[in-house]
């Protein structure tokens, strides 16, 4: 018995730690992608403001669409999620123009 509740919370403090690993990892990718934006804007306060888009959910995105997406993102996730930005750029070029703002929508990749 006590070697069963030995094992489990072991295994308790192996998913606790995971978890926070997971966690640690999201809040640094982050925050490198706020330093990489950070490290591109003029020292001197000049920059323009400047509007950005993650996508958090493309796999989502696509399998509505697209049934046979979800074979797609096992495989060539990458792939799928291109395309997702690139419908997505799209559409929002096309929404703007329509409010009559004139914008350069672009797909930028951050570490």
């Amino acid at each position: 018995m006590l070697l069963w509740m030995l094992i489990a919370a072991t295994g308790l403090a192996w998913l606790a730690t995971l978890v926070l690993l997971l966690r640690m990892q999201r809040r640094v990718r982050a925050l490198h992608a706020r330093a990489s934006l950070a490290a591109a804007l003029p020292p001197d306060g000049s920059a323009r403001p400047l509007i950005t888009v993650e996508i958090l959910n493309p796999f989502e995105l696509a399998t509505q669409r697209v049934a046979v997406a979800a074979i797609g993102a096992r495989l060539a996730p990458r792939v799928i999620e291109r395309i997702v930005y690139q419908q997505t750029s799209s559409i929002l070029r096309t929404e703007i123009a329509k409010h009559g703002v004139e914008a350069r929508v672009r797909i930028c990749h951050v570490d």
